[in-house]
């Protein structure tokens, strides 16, 4: 825990209170939907701030997927808006970088570690589980 504030900037808090109920995991669902659709929205609002909170979005957007690729996609992230803010390198290089896609993980699902995609509900699971493809 830092000195400073914890959670989504105020901005995306005031937006979660008029999307959801007083209900704990209507709040996380719309936050999660509107870290999927947030940045994409974000395109049209002019100005330095919200430049600042579409970064902010974007990033955290592939924290909370996870997986090695989607960390790295983050850091690319953050690195290219830190070089180009601060003018270090070649920016001309930074900005023309492309970003992997988001590799989406389910809000729900069941893994296992010879499952190569994750199981959208237990009797897939099962399926799975029971048929020859699973070599365990």
């Amino acid at each position: 825990s830092g000195d400073g504030p914890s959670g989504p900037p105020p901005a995306v808090k005031s937006i979660l209170k008029k999307f959801s109920s007083g209900k704990e995991e209507d709040k996380i669902s719309g936050y999660l939907k509107m870290l999927k659709m947030g940045p994409d929205l974000l395109k049209f609002v002019p100005g330095e701030k919200a430049s600042d909170l579409r970064t902010w979005l974007e990033a955290y957007r592939y924290w909370n997927q996870g997986g090695m690729n989607n960390v790295k996609a983050m850091l690319q992230l953050i690195t290219q808006k830190w070089l180009l803010e601060n003018e270090n390198g070649d920016l001309e290089k930074v900005s023309s970088l492309e970003l992997p896609d988001l590799e989406i993980t389910p809000d729900v699902g069941l893994l296992h570690p010879l499952l190569s995609n994750y199981a959208a509900n237990p009797k897939s699971y099962v399926s799975w589980r029971l048929s020859s493809e699973c070599k365990e």
